[in-house]
Protein backbone atom coordinates (compact mmCIF):
# COMPACT_ATOMS: atom_id res chain seq x y z
CA UNK A 1 0.00 0.00 0.00
CA UNK A 2 1.82 3.10 -1.22
CA UNK A 3 -1.05 5.63 -1.11
CA UNK A 4 -4.09 6.14 1.11
CA UNK A 5 -7.11 8.50 1.05
CA UNK A 6 -7.13 11.63 3.20
CA UNK A 7 -9.17 14.82 3.65
CA UNK A 8 -6.99 17.84 2.93
CA UNK A 9 -6.61 21.46 1.95
CA UNK A 10 -3.92 22.49 -0.54
CA UNK A 11 -3.33 26.23 -0.52
CA UNK A 12 -1.78 26.20 -4.00
CA UNK A 13 -4.28 23.95 -5.75
CA UNK A 14 -7.45 24.85 -3.84
CA UNK A 15 -6.75 28.32 -2.51
CA UNK A 16 -7.98 29.47 0.89
CA UNK A 17 -10.37 32.26 -0.08
CA UNK A 18 -11.52 30.52 -3.28
CA UNK A 19 -12.45 27.10 -1.84
CA UNK A 20 -14.68 25.52 0.79
CA UNK A 21 -14.89 22.11 2.44
CA UNK A 22 -12.31 19.32 2.66
CA UNK A 23 -10.77 17.82 -0.47
CA UNK A 24 -10.23 14.07 -0.66
CA UNK A 25 -6.82 13.18 -2.06
CA UNK A 26 -4.52 10.20 -2.31
CA UNK A 27 -1.45 10.76 -0.11
CA UNK A 28 1.65 8.73 0.59
CA UNK A 29 1.33 6.05 3.26
CA UNK A 30 3.09 7.33 6.42
CA UNK A 31 6.13 5.36 7.54
CA UNK A 32 8.60 5.16 10.38
CA UNK A 33 12.24 5.60 9.40
CA UNK A 34 14.45 6.15 12.43
CA UNK A 35 17.64 6.34 10.38
CA UNK A 36 16.53 9.52 8.64
CA UNK A 37 14.06 10.82 11.27
CA UNK A 38 15.23 10.06 14.83
CA UNK A 39 11.90 11.32 16.22
CA UNK A 40 10.24 8.28 14.62
CA UNK A 41 11.69 6.22 17.50
CA UNK A 42 8.97 7.71 19.71
CA UNK A 43 6.21 7.79 17.10
CA UNK A 44 3.59 5.29 15.97
CA UNK A 45 1.46 4.55 12.92
CA UNK A 46 -2.24 4.41 13.78
CA UNK A 47 -5.01 2.93 11.64
CA UNK A 48 -7.90 5.33 12.21
CA UNK A 49 -11.26 3.67 12.92
CA UNK A 50 -13.45 6.63 13.97
CA UNK A 51 -12.92 10.38 13.75
CA UNK A 52 -14.79 13.33 15.21
CA UNK A 53 -15.62 16.69 13.63
CA UNK A 54 -14.82 19.60 15.92
CA UNK A 55 -16.14 23.15 15.85
CA UNK A 56 -12.69 24.21 14.66
CA UNK A 57 -13.09 21.83 11.70
CA UNK A 58 -16.32 23.64 10.84
CA UNK A 59 -14.42 26.92 10.86
CA UNK A 60 -11.76 25.44 8.59
CA UNK A 61 -14.46 24.03 6.28
CA UNK A 62 -15.83 27.55 5.84
CA UNK A 63 -12.33 29.12 5.74
CA UNK A 64 -13.01 31.50 8.62
CA UNK A 65 -10.71 29.99 11.26
CA UNK A 66 -6.92 29.59 11.63
CA UNK A 67 -6.11 31.34 8.34
CA UNK A 68 -2.76 32.75 9.50
CA UNK A 69 -1.79 29.59 11.39
CA UNK A 70 -2.38 27.46 8.30
CA UNK A 71 -0.28 29.70 6.08
CA UNK A 72 2.54 30.22 8.56
CA UNK A 73 2.89 26.54 9.50
CA UNK A 74 2.78 25.32 5.90
CA UNK A 75 5.33 27.98 4.99
CA UNK A 76 7.70 26.72 7.68
CA UNK A 77 7.29 23.17 6.38
CA UNK A 78 7.81 24.39 2.80
CA UNK A 79 4.71 22.64 1.49
CA UNK A 80 1.16 23.62 0.54
CA UNK A 81 -1.07 20.72 1.66
CA UNK A 82 -2.42 20.03 5.12
CA UNK A 83 -4.11 16.80 6.25
CA UNK A 84 -7.02 17.84 8.47
CA UNK A 85 -8.71 16.53 11.63
CA UNK A 86 -7.69 15.90 15.23
CA UNK A 87 -10.35 13.82 17.03
CA UNK A 88 -9.87 10.07 16.57
CA UNK A 89 -9.64 6.53 17.82
CA UNK A 90 -7.73 3.73 16.13
CA UNK A 91 -5.28 0.87 16.42
CA UNK A 92 -1.49 1.03 16.62
CA UNK A 93 -0.11 -0.93 13.65
CA UNK A 94 3.56 0.07 13.94
CA UNK A 95 5.62 1.58 16.74
CA UNK A 96 9.06 3.19 17.03
CA UNK A 97 11.81 1.37 18.91
CA UNK A 98 11.43 3.46 22.11
CA UNK A 99 7.65 3.61 22.30
CA UNK A 100 7.07 0.48 24.41
CA UNK A 101 9.69 1.32 27.02
CA UNK A 102 8.80 5.00 27.30
CA UNK A 103 5.02 4.98 26.94
CA UNK A 104 3.91 1.34 27.39
CA UNK A 105 2.12 1.47 24.04
CA UNK A 106 2.30 -1.57 21.79
CA UNK A 107 1.24 -2.73 18.33
CA UNK A 108 -2.39 -3.80 18.51
CA UNK A 109 -3.36 -1.33 21.26
CA UNK A 110 -6.52 0.72 20.68
CA UNK A 111 -5.69 4.39 21.24
CA UNK A 112 -7.16 7.86 21.30
CA UNK A 113 -5.17 11.02 21.80
CA UNK A 114 -4.56 14.69 22.45
CA UNK A 115 -4.45 17.08 19.50
CA UNK A 116 -1.78 19.41 20.93
CA UNK A 117 1.76 18.28 20.14
CA UNK A 118 3.99 20.01 22.67
CA UNK A 119 7.72 20.60 22.28
CA UNK A 120 8.87 19.35 25.70
CA UNK A 121 11.72 21.87 25.68
CA UNK A 122 10.32 25.34 26.37
CA UNK A 123 10.07 26.87 29.86
CA UNK A 124 6.39 26.05 30.18
CA UNK A 125 6.89 22.40 29.24
CA UNK A 126 9.80 22.02 31.65
CA UNK A 127 7.63 23.52 34.41
CA UNK A 128 4.94 20.91 33.80
CA UNK A 129 2.59 23.35 32.08
CA UNK A 130 2.51 21.70 28.67
CA UNK A 131 -0.99 23.05 27.98
CA UNK A 132 0.58 26.47 27.40
CA UNK A 133 3.64 25.26 25.46
CA UNK A 134 4.97 28.19 23.46
CA UNK A 135 5.92 25.98 20.49
CA UNK A 136 3.00 23.57 20.38
CA UNK A 137 1.49 22.31 17.16
CA UNK A 138 -2.14 21.31 16.63
CA UNK A 139 -3.05 18.20 14.66
CA UNK A 140 -4.93 19.07 11.50
CA UNK A 141 -4.09 22.76 11.76
CA UNK A 142 -0.40 23.52 12.25
CA UNK A 143 0.77 19.95 11.61
CA UNK A 144 -0.78 17.10 9.63
CA UNK A 145 -3.88 15.58 11.23
CA UNK A 146 -5.88 12.39 11.36
CA UNK A 147 -8.50 12.53 8.57
CA UNK A 148 -6.72 9.68 6.78
CA UNK A 149 -6.75 5.90 6.83
CA UNK A 150 -3.32 5.75 8.50
CA UNK A 151 -1.52 8.52 10.41
CA UNK A 152 1.82 9.01 12.14
CA UNK A 153 1.53 10.48 15.64
CA UNK A 154 3.97 11.07 18.53
CA UNK A 155 3.34 8.31 21.08
CA UNK A 156 3.33 10.84 23.93
CA UNK A 157 0.05 12.18 22.54
CA UNK A 158 -1.72 8.83 22.83
CA UNK A 159 -3.39 6.85 25.57
CA UNK A 160 -4.66 3.29 25.42
CA UNK A 161 -8.47 2.97 25.58
CA UNK A 162 -10.71 0.14 26.70
CA UNK A 163 -13.57 -0.71 24.32
CA UNK A 164 -15.20 -2.92 26.95
CA UNK A 165 -15.87 0.25 29.00
CA UNK A 166 -16.36 2.92 26.32
CA UNK A 167 -17.75 2.47 22.81
CA UNK A 168 -15.30 3.07 19.97
CA UNK A 169 -17.10 6.07 18.51
CA UNK A 170 -17.16 7.76 21.92
CA UNK A 171 -13.44 7.17 22.38
CA UNK A 172 -12.93 9.36 19.31
CA UNK A 173 -14.28 12.25 21.40
CA UNK A 174 -11.77 12.01 24.24
CA UNK A 175 -9.99 15.15 23.03
CA UNK A 176 -13.00 17.51 23.54
CA UNK A 177 -13.98 15.53 26.65
CA UNK A 178 -10.56 16.39 28.06
CA UNK A 179 -11.34 20.09 27.70
CA UNK A 180 -14.45 19.68 29.83
CA UNK A 181 -12.54 17.63 32.42
CA UNK A 182 -9.83 20.31 32.59
CA UNK A 183 -12.45 23.01 33.15
CA UNK A 184 -14.48 21.15 35.77
CA UNK A 185 -11.42 20.05 37.77
CA UNK A 186 -9.96 23.56 38.06
CA UNK A 187 -12.69 24.60 40.52
CA UNK A 188 -14.76 22.81 43.14
CA UNK A 189 -18.36 22.77 41.88
CA UNK A 190 -19.79 20.69 44.74
CA UNK A 191 -22.95 22.42 45.92
CA UNK A 192 -22.40 25.29 43.47
CA UNK A 193 -24.71 26.80 40.88
CA UNK A 194 -22.92 26.53 37.53
CA UNK A 195 -23.76 28.36 34.29
CA UNK A 196 -22.32 26.78 31.15
CA UNK A 197 -22.19 29.05 28.11
CA UNK A 198 -22.44 27.05 24.89
CA UNK A 199 -24.20 23.69 24.61
CA UNK A 200 -21.95 22.28 21.94
CA UNK A 201 -19.79 19.20 22.22
CA UNK A 202 -17.59 20.44 25.08
CA UNK A 203 -20.50 22.19 26.79
CA UNK A 204 -22.52 18.96 26.81
CA UNK A 205 -19.61 17.10 28.39
CA UNK A 206 -19.32 19.89 30.96
CA UNK A 207 -23.00 19.51 31.85
CA UNK A 208 -22.55 15.78 32.45
CA UNK A 209 -19.43 16.35 34.55
CA UNK A 210 -20.92 19.19 36.57
CA UNK A 211 -23.80 16.92 37.57
CA UNK A 212 -21.42 14.06 38.32
CA UNK A 213 -19.17 16.31 40.41
CA UNK A 214 -22.03 17.47 42.60
CA UNK A 215 -23.16 20.84 41.28
CA UNK A 216 -26.41 21.92 42.94
CA UNK A 217 -27.76 23.54 39.80
CA UNK A 218 -26.53 23.39 36.21
CA UNK A 219 -27.67 26.08 33.77
CA UNK A 220 -27.11 25.58 30.03
CA UNK A 221 -26.99 28.67 27.81
CA UNK A 222 -27.02 28.63 24.01
CA UNK A 223 -28.43 30.27 20.88
CA UNK A 224 -29.85 26.98 19.56
CA UNK A 225 -33.08 25.66 21.15
CA UNK A 226 -32.40 22.14 19.86
CA UNK A 227 -29.06 22.06 21.67
CA UNK A 228 -30.75 23.25 24.84
CA UNK A 229 -33.29 20.44 24.57
CA UNK A 230 -30.42 17.94 24.47
CA UNK A 231 -28.72 19.71 27.37
CA UNK A 232 -31.90 19.23 29.38
CA UNK A 233 -31.89 15.52 28.59
CA UNK A 234 -28.27 15.27 29.73
CA UNK A 235 -29.03 16.77 33.12
CA UNK A 236 -29.14 20.57 32.91
CA UNK A 237 -31.60 21.82 35.54
CA UNK A 238 -32.32 25.04 33.66
CA UNK A 239 -31.75 26.36 30.13
CA UNK A 240 -31.50 29.89 28.78
CA UNK A 241 -31.96 30.68 25.09
CA UNK A 242 -29.97 33.65 23.82
CA UNK A 243 -32.24 35.36 21.32
CA UNK A 244 -31.29 37.90 18.70
CA UNK A 245 -31.75 41.47 19.82
CA UNK A 246 -30.94 44.88 18.43
CA UNK A 247 -27.49 45.64 19.79
CA UNK A 248 -24.87 48.15 18.76
CA UNK A 249 -22.26 45.39 18.62
CA UNK A 250 -22.70 41.63 18.37
CA UNK A 251 -20.37 41.21 21.35
CA UNK A 252 -22.38 43.47 23.67
CA UNK A 253 -23.77 41.74 26.75
CA UNK A 254 -27.31 40.34 26.67
CA UNK A 255 -28.87 41.95 29.72
CA UNK A 256 -31.87 39.64 29.80
CA UNK A 257 -29.57 36.60 29.87
CA UNK A 258 -27.50 38.06 32.71
CA UNK A 259 -30.65 38.92 34.65
CA UNK A 260 -31.97 35.37 34.24
CA UNK A 261 -28.65 33.89 35.40
CA UNK A 262 -28.68 36.16 38.46
CA UNK A 263 -32.22 35.03 39.22
CA UNK A 264 -31.40 31.32 38.88
CA UNK A 265 -28.21 31.56 40.95
CA UNK A 266 -29.75 33.78 43.65
CA UNK A 267 -26.96 36.28 43.06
Amino acid sequence: MSHIPALTIDLEQDGWETSRGFIKREIEMPELNESTRPSDAVSVIVKVEFAGVCGSDRGIWNRNSFTDLFRESLGKEQKSMRILGHEFVGEVVEAGSLVASMYDIHVGNPVSGDSHVTCGKCFQCRMGEQEVCQDQKILGISTDGIFATYVKIPAKNLWVVDFTRVRKELCALYDPFGNAVHCLTKVDVRGARVAIFGAGQIGMFAILLARQFGAAKVIAIDVNPEQLAIAKELGAHETILIEKTDKTHAYDADKQVIDRIMELTYA
